[in-house]
């Protein structure tokens, strides 16, 4: 069994932990402490906005892709409405 592909995703599942825990647990005490009472709700706001922003922007990217074949020359006569199509 090959260790180098299994440690490959385990870093790049920590990495992803890190990426995904860093702006609750800093970015919050750090707003709070940065900006006044009266602003906290817009910036706590724009990064819900961000958040939810990022998945919605995959998809749109991974439409775009799917429009293409995986190789980038689809064989003749194959399109991208044939079942056997396969999106980049």
């Amino acid at each position: 069994m090959h260790k180098a592909p299994i440690m490959m995703l385990f870093f790049g599942l920590v990495g992803f932990g890190v990426g995904r825990c860093m702006p609750w647990s800093l970015g919050v005490p750090l707003i709070d402490d940065s900006f006044s009472k009266k602003n906290i709700p817009a910036f706590f706001a724009g990064m819900n906005f961000i958040r939810i922003l990022g998945p919605v922007c995959g998809f749109l990217i991974g439409n775009f892709c799917s429009s293409f074949y995986y190789t980038l020359k689809p064989p003749p006569g194959l399109s991208a409405k044939d079942p056997t199509w396969i999106g980049a």
